[in-house]
């Protein structure tokens, strides 16, 4: 177990023994916790964490929302204005390639990190962000808009 500083908020990261996989919980949740007896898989035994917890991967900077799910590249476009919140959110590590004037001065951008915490990311700027790949990823997010469309007619 691990305690992280995300975004103002407290978690302990630690292995879910139940789902077998490793998971972040919000301390301010915590409610009616309880000391087992029995021992906890050690997290450098967990595929991934080997050499524990010490990068941008496992410490959540490039990770909003602390989601854990299976890390993927995210290619996208973005407006200039909106860089700076990309680094708030996002942290430096983001592989930024201009695009041609053409297409309005955007940027096109990738990164490595949870798809769904991406989503809820790429939703907050709609206006200013356009997810190119993984198609599924954008398949959701179209998804989403349509259907808050409908609930706005």
């Amino acid at each position: 177990i691990r305690m992280l500083v995300h975004s103002g908020r407290y978690y302990l990261k630690g292995y879910n023994e139940k789902y077998k996989n490793v998971v972040n919980y919000r301390m301010d949740h915590i409610t009616d916790m309880v000391v087992l007896k029995e021992k906890a898989t050690p997290l450098r035994q967990i595929k991934g964490f080997e050499a524990g917890i010490t990068n941008e991967k496992h410490m959540g900077t490039n990770l909003p929302y602390m989601y854990t799910d299976k890390q993927e590249r995210i290619i996208f476009y973005a407006t200039p204005e909106i860089i700076d919140q990309m680094v708030d959110w996002l942290g430096l590590d983001i592989d930024i390639n201009v695009i041609d004037k053409a297409e309005g001065g955007k940027y096109k951008l990738s990164i490595i990190t949870s798809p769904t915490a991406f989503r809820f990311f790429a939703q907050q700027y709609l206006g200013e962000i356009e997810v190119l790949q993984p198609k599924k990823l954008r398949t959701e997010i179209y998804n989403v808009v349509l259907a808050a469309a409908e609930k706005y007619k």
